[in-house]
């Protein structure tokens, strides 16, 4: 994986024993080298993108949030 990310096997190491705090470039890096995408997330719909993830159909979670942009984005029923 560090060579995937362009990093050294010390560098990979030293960010997970958290003797160095790695920058977004190199956070970038690693996620790709991983396979996978960072992504922000506005705090108020924490709760229903960690639902969605999880494959769970928590109804509470699937509320709409109070955030106009959010309106909606899910049914009446959650989804």
């Amino acid at each position: 994986m560090a060579r995937d990310a362009g990093l050294t096997q010390k560098h990979v190491s030293n960010i997970e024993t958290g003797k160095i705090v790695p920058r977004f470039d190199t956070l970038l890096e690693i996620a790709w080298a991983l396979n996978l995408d960072m992504v922000l997330v506005p705090r108020d719909v924490t709760a229903l993108v960690n639902s969605l993830v999880r494959g769970q159909s928590d109804t509470d979670a699937l509320s709409a949030p109070e955030a106009p942009w959010f309106e909606g984005l899910i049914d009446d029923e959650g989804q």
